[in-house]
């Protein structure tokens, strides 16, 4: 399988998101069982004669509705799989990953990476894959959220675009629900899946000369109220109107916590040590 990317704008006919945009929903993606992803491993494994070998598998649909000047003006869903093989061979290892589930393209991924790993120097650092282990379970997958509809984010658009128009001011966001299922399974018997849903909402709202942002995530879409943030924005851009220059110099500045996550999801890429 390779990403699929589609995408439907509509027309623009007036300021208000109260209409409704066809497009494809998450729910339409087959999210794979926890058998489904073990058998798939399964495959996988078999066609590799290395000492261990371990698969990563991560499926993700995601779905997103994006509005501007009180106007929903795009919807697009996405749906990715990746399968990422990692071999070792007498202490040298090496990963290669692949994008589509026939299985000459598995073959030709297990056989990079063993190419790949039999060219490795020896590492005496590496450690053995594990056995069979046990994970807690963590319930973080919402149904709700992951079959969401483009139209189910429009009724949430059009409530704020509304308080917007009310105080004559403009909005502009996006709404993003999705799913993914992860799975990894290695040559000693282990494995184990993860399954979670997401959703997002951010909204700006804009005056003449001044503006305001909220955000919130939550693998529930119930638990995010898109009108309460849509009041915050609006408060915070009435509260900046008529801005004025102040001198260069040290400032304290107070982040509310979702402007402190967005600067550390940048920097938690940078996190891996290597």
């Amino acid at each position: 399988m390779s990403a699929v990317r589609r995408s439907a704008k509509s027309p623009r006919r007036s300021r208000s998101a109260r209409r409704t945009v066809a497009g494809p929903a998450v729910a339409e993606a087959h999210l794979p069982s926890d058998m489904e992803l073990h058998h798939f491993a399964e495959r996988v494994l078999a066609f590799s004669d290395a000492d261990e070998t371990e698969v990563h598998i991560d499926f993700v649909a995601d779905a997103l509705t994006r509005f501007a000047n009180n106007t929903i003006h795009q919807n697009v869903a996405e749906q990715t799989l990746s399968v990422s093989v990692r071999t070792v061979f007498d202490g040298r290892t090496a990963r290669a990953t692949t994008n589509k589930t026939d299985d000459d393209s598995l073959r030709r991924a297990v056989a990079a990476s063993a190419a790949l790993a039999r060219s490795q120097p020896k590492n005496p650092d590496l450690l053995p894959m594990p056995g069979p282990q046990h994970y807690a379970k963590v319930e973080r997958f919402s149904p709700a959220t992951a079959s969401a509809t483009p139209e189910d984010r429009a009724v949430a658009v059009a409530k704020v675009t509304e308080l917007a128009e009310q105080n004559r001011q403009t909005a502009a966001g996006i709404f993003a629900t999705g799913a993914s299922a992860t799975a990894m399974a290695n040559s000693r018997g282990l494995f184990a899946s993860y399954r979670q849903s997401r959703a997002e909402f951010s909204i700006t709202i804009l005056e003449r000369d001044s503006s305001g942002w909220a955000k919130a995530s939550a693998p529930d879409r119930e638990q995010i109220d898109p009108e309460a943030l849509a009041q915050r924005a609006s408060e915070k851009a009435a509260a900046s109107r008529h801005p004025r220059e102040v001198e260069p110099g040290r400032w304290t500045v107070i982040l509310e916590p979702a402007a402190v996550l967005d600067l550390v999801g940048f920097l938690f890429y940078d996190f891996a040590g290597t």
